[in-house]
């Protein structure tokens, strides 16, 4: 009877469980926490993905361009000829992986087929600034081929650069084209673009 009593005396409580107030702001907490971690986790498989996705473009880009290099001069135009339909030069798949054997290699989307990949070769000096880029498929009437390259320049090295095609041969015996690789594909948050240029040169 004496230890009930004490149990029971004034000035001592019995223990509680949590109020449904307290379980509530717990699970909101809980909620918001979990949010957070799949935010976190989402954006960085998002960064993890684009950054994938531009090295495959730097990687193929490296690839086209080394087999530019090793077509002899006179040899660019027919190795890579325009295809009349669809006014394209040398489309190519950009791989996401560099393994022929990788069951999961994947392709980066172009922006109306599965070839992101295109060379351009700019052989007319004749042209304003505004035509120089081309119309990339998909095609729209407008230029969006060169963005960056230095032109117009002297193609057939005669101290004109404004007069002829650099194919047409004249007195002078050098050339040049500007080369470029541009490849474009639809990432997650829109189109994404990635592109290097070169001169090639014959004297």
């Amino acid at each position: 009877m004496g230890s009930i009593a004490r149990m029971l005396r004034p000035g001592k409580t019995r223990p509680r469980g949590l109020s449904l107030l307290e379980i509530l702001l717990a699970a909101t907490l809980l909620a918001i926490c979990a949010a957070s971690l799949t935010q976190a986790h989402v954006t960085a498989m998002s960064a993890t993905r684009q950054s994938d996705e531009y090295a495959a473009a730097a990687r193929a880009t490296r690839e086209a361009l080394e087999i530019v290099a090793a077509t002899a001069f006179d040899e660019l135009m027919i190795q890579f000829p325009v295809d009349p339909l669809t006014q394209r030069r040398f489309p190519f798949r950009v791989y996401l992986s560099h393994d022929p054997n990788d069951p999961a290699r994947g392709v980066l989307p172009g922006l109306v087929d599965d070839y992101a990949g295109e060379l351009v070769i700019v052989t007319d000096e004749t042209k304003d600034r505004a035509a120089w880029g081309g119309d990339l498929l998909p095609k729209n009437g407008l230029p969006d081929g060169v963005k960056s390259f230095p032109l117009p320049l002297d193609l057939n090295m005669d101290g004109d650069t404004l007069d002829n095609h650099a194919a047409i041969v004249t007195n002078k015996t050098g050339r040049r084209y500007p080369v470029g690789v541009i490849i474009r594909w639809m990432g997650r948050y829109g189109e994404e673009r990635y592109e290097t240029w070169t001169v090639i040169s014959r004297y």
